[in-house]
């Protein structure tokens, strides 16, 4: 019975600080004028969940958020900007691709340029926030670990996929969990792909 109750306390507290950390989200976000806040906001909610993630409870959410916003303000802002472009580009491709009367081996290199971009952003914040690694090197790792991992791909993206779902019949909860709840996903995984490769020290130096 004790059991019982300590898990349900447990899944109670994660249930209240993912809220919480999402309504932070969406504030500091607003604060950054959504252009400029998104990605610093995103990278400080992805810090705080790798903590909880490895155990670690015991810090102010609210003073740790706003200090790595402030922190990766400039250097998650220019992976934005890099981002931005990737996206620009399969704008582009889908124009392309609309256009293209006959399904052609410039398609598929075209499908599979958009699904190397999307998977490889899904690594970016997990990569970002883990590791200590110039802009470059957060894309390459981030890149490699998405070639690297298919079974890791296949979960997030399931995971994703029934968080949406879910989210779309309950649309209330995008308040409180539209994104806190998806990178709570995200990064869980990531975290023990992280665990298991340097355990099996398949990556020297990430």
């Amino acid at each position: 019975m004790n059991i019982f109750i300590n898990r349900l306390y447990s899944l109670a507290e994660w249930i209240s600080k993912l809220a919480y950390l999402n309504v932070l989200w969406l504030l500091f976000t607003l604060f950054g004028l959504i252009v400029f806040g998104l990605m610093p906001s995103t990278v400080s909610m992805f810090t705080i969940i790798r903590k909880w993630l490895k155990g670690d409870a015991d810090f102010p959410i609210f003073r740790t958020f706003s200090k790595i916003y402030k922190q990766e303000f400039l250097k998650s802002n220019i992976i934005g900007v890099i981002l931005a472009g990737f996206y620009a580009m399969i704008l582009i491709d889908l124009f392309y691709l609309n256009a293209l009367k006959n399904f052609s081996i410039i398609s598929i290199l075209l499908y599979l340029y958009m699904f190397a971009v999307v998977m490889t952003t899904l690594y970016i914040f997990p990569v970002f926030v883990h590791y200590e690694l110039n802009i470059f090197t957060v894309f390459k790792n981030s890149f490699l670990l998405m070639l690297i991992n298919p079974f890791t791909n296949i979960v997030i993206i399931l995971s994703l996929a029934i968080t949406f779902y879910v989210m779309k019949i309950l649309p209330a909860l995008i308040v409180f969990y539209g994104a806190s709840f998806p990178a709570l996903s995200i990064m869980a995984f990531c975290y023990m792909t992280f665990e298991r490769l340097a355990k099996k020290k398949e990556i020297k130096s990430l």
